[in-house]
């Protein structure tokens, strides 16, 4: 039992200096990738209300509006694939009054938001144009996407391994050593930067939309930026 402290010892400094070793002959490199591509897909919110203080007539009217807001989404060609139903609701509503201890009931709202997805971004006016002119009055901000994000991901994953690879090659000439195999991978945090949505169009505006009701523009769409980074250690021989 008196030797052991002095093994430990000695072994210490043999552990040590194998780890320093290994640390030695290898390279730790960040390899860095940036994809701007433009959006290929869009995203436009739409929510149908109505409100009366009979509730089979709130119900009416608003079925009567998400009719014709489907048959319009239809007519331009939109797949009911790309349409999603964020949510549905019907909810009553009170008047709290400050001389009543009960609220009283006024009516009830019956309500329905969806979300329309359209690869022809061209249609986006006539479609906005059909839904003030069916009475409906709240559209969301409009958010584009890319249909296969996945893939842009991957294509940027891999340039940023290349990235990595290429600056360990020239680091590896400079510093006359060779470049072994990758024994580390570290994928990153991927970021995606995407185009700002414009703000949703308000009641007054829509008005003044419908009333006027020119041809309308194609909105711009920017270009979204995927960031892939990965960062290696290769051994060197």
């Amino acid at each position: 039992m008196r030797f052991l402290p002095v093994l430990f010892v000695l072994l210490l400094p043999v552990s040590a200096m194998a780890e320093e070793g290994i640390k030695a002959n290898t390279m730790t490199v960040r390899g860095e990738a940036v994809i701007k591509v433009a959006p290929d897909q869009l995203t436009l919110p739409v929510t149908v209300h109505e409100e009366n203080t009979t509730l089979r007539v709130a119900k009416d009217r608003h079925d009567d509006k998400l009719r014709k807001l489907l048959k319009l989404a239809g007519d331009l060609g939109i797949p009911k694939e790309k349409i999603q139903t964020s949510f549905t609701a019907v909810n009553p509503i009170y008047d709290y009054e400050k001389d009543s201890t009960r609220p009283r009931l006024r009516g009830y709202r019956v309500e329905t938001s969806l979300d329309f997805k359209l690869t022809d971004f061209a249609k986006l006016g006539d479609f906005m144009n059909g839904i003030i002119n069916a009475g409906i009055e709240e559209i969301g901000s409009v958010s584009y996407s890319l249909q296969d994000e996945d893939k842009i991901k991957n294509d940027a994953l891999n340039l940023a391994m290349e990235h990595a690879r290429d600056k360990a090659s020239r680091l590896a000439d400079t510093a006359k050593v060779t470049l072994d195999k990758p024994l580390v991978i570290d994928e990153g945090d991927g970021d995606i930067q995407r185009p700002m949505p414009p703000r949703p169009m308000g009641r007054m505006m829509m008005a003044m939309t419908a009333a006027v009701a020119p041809a309308p523009p194609e909105l711009p769409s920017g270009v979204i930026e995927i960031r892939q980074s990965v960062t290696v250690t290769y051994a060197l021989k």
